[in-house]
């Protein structure tokens, strides 16, 4: 028995109180009955030691974000959260190879795969909030950690099996998209190799689905979450070819790298572009006025959008013509010739257009940061010009960076987190050091990308 777990002090039932109503609101797309952080999490919690220090933990955080003097009693709950994990980790043997599955009798193979659904969602929310309890945090020591318990889970799950895959619970759907999410929010904050995401091929459908039920943080559309942690990766890996500049030969073997992330790249646009979101009518309402279908479809359009923006800033060979949509699908316009920066413009343009037809009352809201720094921090103001074109474009990015900055200033209210500052911060020196390039008619001679002003100023965190 958990004493604890049934009676809890008066300040852990706070902090319980807090994550029920409002944790689970700013957490999520949507909040109703039907939100896995409520209906699953309330239905664990009285068996699963582990998922309700995870609770305290987050929960405490967000509470007392802006608080330092109660800073120690979040810290407490997160080490007794890892602690909780740490002793769950030990009873759970994780087979890292299907070699030493081979080798193991089917009492042990069944014993090392005992991975439950309270461990590996309370994993996930320990390096998903790591940030909550410190901005600079980026949770990757748990991404990694959690990466090989998570393919544990799928193996112990039998969900290897196509047919095990159709007929997933509500739970393990949750979960799988939940993961989709985390490699997609990290994959801009350090370098890794496009193979390290293979694990989550499985749960990939490249097609739409015959009937979308909405996840809390992927919406309706978890693969292209997969697509974006895809193409940050691609990103990363493409900056960082920067320093063979210093190494003997080292243009040669750049640019040999460089044609193998350009053929990576080339492919993944493909797949961003021929995936297909569900049509509305397919789309589970979830009972949250907040969140009609309408705005699930538009944010996953936004994500779809900006994995895409990300590529063709990275590969502007790739970046010839402007994307339009047609009939619900994504294809490249059939007139050629169009520049890289005016495409990639157009594609900010076109994603910041949707997300403003939002209400700032949307519950997609909460999961807006990594679309709004990405398509905010394309705003380009283009070189001083009589032309009305020129002018009339200017104006527009203007008026965009204005609406970023008040929808960024909203979500930081409404969020709570200082995360989202950092958002702020990135993109106000981005901007700064454009215009201070078009000022100085340098326009064409330097990219300026978030993720190196990031990194300068070691601004890196959980962008979800």
């Amino acid at each position: 028995m958990f004493p604890d777990l049934y009676n809890p002090p008066e300040r852990s039932s706070i902090v319980v109180y807090h994550y029920f109503t409002v944790i689970c609101q700013v957490i999520s797309n949507f909040d109703s009955s039907v939100n896995p952080f409520r209906n699953e999490v309330s239905g664990m919690l009285n068996t699963s030691p582990l998922l309700y220090h995870c609770i305290l933990s987050l929960s405490s955080a967000h509470l007392h974000q802006n608080d330092i003097g109660q800073s120690n009693i979040s810290l407490q709950y997160q080490t007794e959260a890892i602690s909780s994990l740490s002793k769950q980790l030990a009873e759970t043997s994780i087979v890292k190879s299907k070699e030493a599955d081979a080798v193991r009798v089917d009492t042990q193979i069944s014993k090392s795969l005992t991975v439950k659904d309270d461990v590996l969602l309370g994993a996930i929310l320990l390096g998903m909030t790591s940030a909550w309890h410190d901005a600079s945090s980026t949770g990757l020591p748990h991404l990694y950690g959690t990466r090989q318990l998570f393919k544990s889970w799928t193996s112990f799950n039998g969900l290897i099996h196509p047919d095990k895959r159709s007929d997933m619970t509500s739970v393990q759907t949750f979960l799988s998209s939940s993961m989709m999410y985390w490699e997609a929010m990290s994959s801009f904050i350090h370098d890794q190799s496009l193979d390290v995401l293979d694990y989550l091929e499985i749960f990939h459908r490249s097609g739409a689905e015959p009937s979308a039920t909405p996840c809390p943080w992927t919406g309706v559309g978890s693969s292209i979450f997969l697509h974006l942690a895809k193409a940050g990766t691609l990103v990363r890996n493409k900056r960082s070819l920067r320093s063979l500049d210093f190494v003997k030969n080292g243009e040669f073997y750049r640019q040999a790298l460089h044609m193998d992330l350009l053929n990576e790249a080339s492919l993944l646009e493909q797949a961003i572009l021929s995936y297909e979101l569900p049509v509305m009518y397919r789309v589970q309402d979830v009972g949250d006025p907040r969140t009609p279908p309408d705005h699930l479809l538009s944010i996953a359009r936004c994500y779809q959008l900006s994995a895409l923006l990300e590529i063709y800033r990275a590969f502007p060979e790739l970046a010839s013509a402007e994307i339009v949509e047609e009939s619900g699908h994504l294809r490249r316009n059939g007139t050629e010739g169009s520049s890289q920066p005016n495409v990639v413009l157009q594609l900010a343009f076109d994603i910041l257009k949707s997300l403003r037809a939002m209400p700032d009352s949307s519950g997609t809201v909460s999961t807006q940061t990594l679309p709004l720094l990405i398509a905010g921090s394309a705003l380009r103001q283009k070189l001083p010009s009589t032309t009305m074109e020129s002018q009339s474009s200017n104006t527009e990015v203007l008026h965009f960076r204005e609406f970023v900055r008040t929808r960024v200033l909203h979500l930081y209210r409404t969020v709570g987190l200082r995360i989202i500052k950092h958002a702020a911060i990135i993109l106000n020196e981005v901007w700064s050091l454009m215009d201070s390039m078009v000022s100085e008619g340098e326009y064409f001679q330097k990219d300026i990308h978030w993720i190196d002003v990031m990194c300068e100023k070691r601004l890196e965190t959980m962008l979800g």
